[in-house]
């Protein structure tokens, strides 16, 4: 995964340094460096009070203030655990559980309360070489657990010591080939890494004592500089080592020379002042995705955790938003709604009382116009009637209701003169709507008797003359 910024921070005691660097194509470049002095504990001979917790992260997070992209830090050598193994060539999920059962081998403490982690040096057809890191919890809170009160929460765990492997390797300070021991002393702390043709076999912390004189110190070093390469000889086979030592001016020349006289090796000596700080060593592992990452199980739920939380309060915002938009399109639909019919009862009331008179004027116009047409009035259609009935039938009765309709019942000789009269008149196209009621034959057998409504044009008023 390409990084764009990344911050390299260690907290070594009272020291707090770190580095910034940003990454354009294949160029790396450092944006930014500090150095802030803690002063946890008050000094020597001094009346000033120790600074308290607090006042330590509020520093802390006053220095850290403008820190952008991913941050590492990078744990003191003294608390973490390194070891190299060789392991077989599986997979990764089956490396990772290998690696927790090398570390619960070499850890003094019960692996419950440590974070274990491990990056691959070196593949081959038959297996790999794997540093395994470990560190107690509590450890990693100790100095964690500061930048995390101060709101910059580390996006990995690394350890310091690898970190001055990263140092020496791009410097070009690795042989190649050979067998080699590297000795670092910065400050009252020693880091040793002992490497076969490039790649790492031992990584070591040796204690040393603090403020020591240099033949003391370089006594520490040889005494586990011997140890540890007879111990690389029962594993690794016999062979000529070569030793380096790195260490600020101050410290060099004498150190070099005390660490010449301790042992049969020839020293050769490096200044740290050559190399860039450690911090930037943690940003550049982080830089190239680094393998370790010491991060506490308890961080890393308490970080899923919030993400959980994050997206249940995510998902419950946008239903709540989505809610809050339907509460108010139906709001807005029922106020829409009512406008819209309050203003259709308005112009209602408005356009009622003209349209009542309008009404009204039509009526009797429709009035008028219905008595003044005589185009079916009761004589015009008797003499319809009269004009279209048939041969055999006589009418009984004819009852004229103007505007509406006429009945007329009659009698006929045969029952087919009736359908023949009622065909008569709907062929003519005088009355809108014909309706034949009930026919039916008398006692006698004489003639059929039959009903037929004539319907007229509808009208609003029904005012009948009968004749």
């Amino acid at each position: 995964m390409a990084r764009g910024r990344v911050t390299g921070i260690v907290l070594d005691g009272d020291r707090l340094e770190w580095a910034t660097l940003v990454q354009s194509g294949d160029r790396v470049r450092r944006v930014d460096q500090g150095l802030e002095l803690l002063a946890a504990e008050a000094a020597p001979g001094s009346d000033a009070p120790a600074m308290t917790r607090q006042a330590i992260v509020d520093r802390i997070r006053e220095a850290c203030a403008g820190m952008k992209g991913d941050i590492a830090l990078g744990l003191t050598s003294d608390a973490t655990l390194l070891r190299v193994v060789d392991l077989p060539a599986v997979d990764a999920e089956e490396l990772t559980e290998m690696a927790a059962l090398q570390a619960d081998k070499f850890s003094p403490f019960p692996i419950e309360v440590m974070a274990v982690s491990h990056e691959v040096l070196a593949r081959s057809e038959d297996g790999c070489r794997v540093l395994v890191a470990a560190a107690r919890d509590d450890a990693v809170e100790a100095q964690g657990g500061l930048l995390v009160e101060a709101g910059v929460r580390p996006t990995v765990i690394d350890s310091s010591a690898l970190g001055w492997w990263r140092l020496l390797k791009e410097s070009g300070s690795v042989p190649s080939e050979g067998r080699a021991a590297l000795v670092l002393m910065s400050g009252d702390r020693a880091d040793l890494i002992v490497v076969q043709d490039a790649i790492p076999l031992v990584f070591r912390t040796i204690d040393v004592e603090p403020g020591g004189a240099a033949a003391s110190v370089a006594a520490d070093i040889g005494q586990a500089l011997n140890h540890t390469l007879i111990s690389m000889e029962l594993e690794h086979g016999s062979q000529s080592c070569s030793v380096g030592l790195w260490a600020y001016e101050e410290q060099l020349q004498p150190l070099a020379a005390a660490l010449t006289g301790s042992g049969s090796w020839e020293v050769s000596a490096h200044t740290l002042d050559g190399l860039p700080p450690l911090c930037e060593g943690i940003a550049r592992r982080l830089l190239s995705d680094g393998g370790i990452d010491l991060t506490p199980q308890t961080w890393l739920d308490a970080d899923a955790a919030r993400r959980t939380r994050r997206l249940v309060l995510g998902g419950l915002g946008s239903v709540l938003g989505v809610w809050l938009l339907c509460v108010l399109g139906m709001v807005g639909l029922f106020g829409w709604r009512s406008r819209t019919i309050n203003r259709i009862r308005a112009e209602r009331a408005r356009w009622e009382q003209p349209a009542m008179e309008v009404r009204e004027l039509r009526r009797r116009v429709l009035t008028i116009d219905r008595y003044t047409d005589t185009s079916h009035s009761s004589l015009e259609c008797l003499r319809e009637v009269s004009g279209l009935q048939p041969e055999g039938i006589d009418l009984v009765s004819f009852s004229y209701t103007k505007g509406d309709a006429i009945r007329v019942v009659g009698q006929a000789e045969e029952r087919t003169l009736i359908y023949s009269f009622k065909e008569a008149l709907d062929a003519s196209g005088f009355f809108p709507l014909i309706e034949l009621g009930s026919h039916s034959q008398d006692r006698r057998g004489q003639h059929w008797n039959f009903e037929m409504t004539l319907r007229l044009s509808e009208g609003d008023d029904e005012e009948g003359e009968s004749s």
